[in-house]
């Protein structure tokens, strides 16, 4: 069998087609195992994205809410939200 002649520095590492194979298996393997933990935290990570954005919507829908003008039912002037009553003509809103 042929053998491969590997010298980095003051390392020498000799291979034959045997360990080549399992080097490669191994190596192709850890990427495997890679792609699915890069798979898991991509879920995990949206799911937590996804509920963020959730939290910020309800915010701003109860923010445009409470901005919203409100319009007496006697004068149809537009008031406040946070004003108990109409400042023309002093009725309940």
């Amino acid at each position: 069998m042929s053998e491969i002649y590997l010298q980095i520095a003051n390392i020498q590492f000799i291979a034959n087609f045997f360990d080549v194979f399992i080097l490669f298996i191994i190596i192709s393997s850890l990427y495997v195992l890679k792609s699915l933990f890069d798979l898991i935290d991509f879920k995990i990570n949206k799911y937590h994205y996804d509920k963020i954005i959730r939290r910020e919507k309800a915010v701003r829908v109860k923010q445009k809410r409470k901005n919203e003008l409100v319009e007496c039912l006697k004068c149809k002037y537009t008031c406040r939200p946070e004003w108990k009553k109409c400042p023309i003509c002093d009725t309940k809103l």
